[in-house]
């Protein structure tokens, strides 16, 4: 099995994605994996159009793909859950059309909470400590999962600003929880969720892998390099991608969060 990872999005799948699709021939891959985040971004969230667009490019994006026989794994983040459990965040777009629109679209994708590959456990943030993944999380989301996931989403670390010794799977933070905390039953992890400049392992007794590669600072400038994760029977390897000069061409033409008028619904 050829696994490619695609770290976190934050409204930019139009400009990641297209960059994951000119690497799936020339590398082989037999599917790829999603880690989550899909949406939200700084100073965008009331930007519901953009939401709309970028909704609309991942389904779209994830529909062909599969279509075409790769099959994609699309992973829930803390900034997707929001919009399902209806407990909105300081960081979710409070348009009710969008949140509509999102957990519907979360829906049709069949998005879960982990995956197994190539002795790997996936998620979005990672398992601390004693924490264990259920047979749930493994299969796409059902409604009658909702408050757990709730429950889930609600479970934030210290070092996250929560009331938790640790943060679930949703929030576990990389460098302060899960490098030196992870659960021994699961030394090997691959997470997003915690942007790092390139793609980061720790490999005390472990080895944990952070891809979210793509997030950006609040002025939106770039903190990571753009590289995707590819599994292969157990080895990982860096793939490279051309994202900081996409993302910089588009910040000269001021089309990387523009609005729009179209009605994408």
């Amino acid at each position: 099995m050829r696994t490619l990872v695609v770290g976190d999005l934050h409204l930019l799948g139009s400009t990641v994605l297209p960059l994951v699709t000119a690497k799936l021939s020339d590398l082989a891959v037999d599917q790829v994996v999603l880690v989550g985040d899909y949406f939200d971004q700084w100073s965008e969230t009331g930007n519901s159009e953009l939401y709309q667009r970028e909704l609309v490019f991942l389904t779209d994006w994830v529909t062909a793909l599969r279509a075409q026989g790769t099959p994609v794994v699309c992973l829930l983040g803390n900034h997707d859950v929001p919009y399902l459990t209806g407990s909105l965040s300081h960081y979710s777009s409070a348009d009710p059309v969008v949140g509509r629109k999102i957990s519907a679209g979360l829906f049709q994708l069949g998005c879960q909470l982990a995956l197994k590959s190539d002795g790997y456990l996936l998620s979005h943030a990672g398992f601390v400590d004693t924490e264990a993944p259920e047979p749930w999380y493994f299969a796409p989301l059902s409604r009658e999962h909702l408050s757990d996931l709730n429950r889930l989403e609600h479970n934030v670390g210290f070092s996250r600003g929560g009331l938790a010794r640790w943060g679930s799977l949703l929030w576990a933070d990389f460098d302060t929880e899960l490098s030196g905390y992870f659960n021994p039953d699961y030394p090997r992890q691959i997470v997003g969720h915690t942007p790092v400049p390139q793609l980061t392992r720790e490999c005390a007794g472990g080895t944990i892998i952070d891809v979210d590669t793509f997030s950006l600072f609040s002025n939106h400038r770039p903190i990571g390099n753009g590289d995707l994760l590819l599994l292969v029977e157990g080895r990982v390897q860096t793939i490279s991608t051309d994202f900081i000069q996409a993302l910089a061409i588009k910040q000269a033409q001021g089309d990387l969060f523009p609005p729009s008028s179209q009605n994408w619904f």
